[in-house]
């Protein structure tokens, strides 16, 4: 814009530059990490601040709930509940939907990665059956192939349910899964920063956030799934 306007322009004005600092990452502090306010929901200053204090006041396992929070990033305040009322009622099992319909996905996207591997193992042999079955209906598998055996029907609806029933499963268990990961990553984050918060922090906020990795496999098998039920 300054230079269209500047008919002497040279190259060598102040516009034409931008400062810039280099400095060792001991000395730089990150603040805390603070989440813009949409709207206060009819609150006031004073009763959403006393809110959040309330909802993030404490601590899991020795981990504060504000760390907690920064690192798992979307619906953090969903789990935040789940994990404070476990804490406070050793009955409670909370269900999560997600985790029983998407168990494999679910566990990947929240960095659960030796559990994801095992919940898609086992969701990939319980329905070879009915794979089978798809292959077989598109026509890609004969009556006379050794695959098609007598009774390859009920064998695949018992495995049917059996995924249904894992599902459960892993709809139970994701919470106190995610809640002992969480709390095991901070810990180990705090313990390497050596006392140095700053640290502390600075890995918190780099590693905060459901997996990309996990984003991008939700994305394929997604489209996998549509082509595979489409017949392409």
């Amino acid at each position: 814009e300054c230079a269209p306007a500047n008919p002497n322009h040279t190259g060598k004005e102040d516009y034409n530059y931008f400062l810039a600092v280099a400095f060792p990452a001991k000395q730089l502090a990150i603040m805390p990490y603070n989440r813009v306010v949409k709207s206060l929901n009819s609150m006031s200053e004073d009763e959403f601040k006393a809110r959040v204090d309330r909802e993030l006041a404490g601590e899991i396992d020795g981990v504060p709930l504000r760390d907690m929070a920064v690192f798992m990033g979307p619906n953090a305040q969903y789990y935040i509940y789940k994990f404070k009322r476990r804490q406070n009622d050793p009955n409670y099992r909370p269900f999560n939907w997600t985790a029983f319909m998407f168990p494999p996905i679910w566990l990947l996207f929240r960095k659960l990665w030796k559990h994801s591997i095992v919940a898609a193992l086992i969701n990939f042999v319980l329905n070879i059956p009915t794979f089978i079955m798809i292959a077989a209906e598109a026509g890609m598998l004969g009556a006379s192939s050794p695959l098609m055996f007598p009774g390859i029907e009920n064998v695949a609806r018992i495995t049917s349910l059996l995924v249904f029933a894992v599902g459960i499963v892993w709809g139970f268990l994701a919470v106190p899964l995610y809640q002992k990961d969480t709390v095991k990553r901070l810990k180990k984050m705090k313990s390497d920063a050596n006392g140095d918060m700053n640290v502390y922090y600075r890995s918190v906020i780099e590693n905060a956030g459901p997996s990309k990795i996990g984003m991008i496999v939700v994305v394929i098998f997604s489209l996998l799934y549509l082509f595979t039920m489409m017949g392409f």
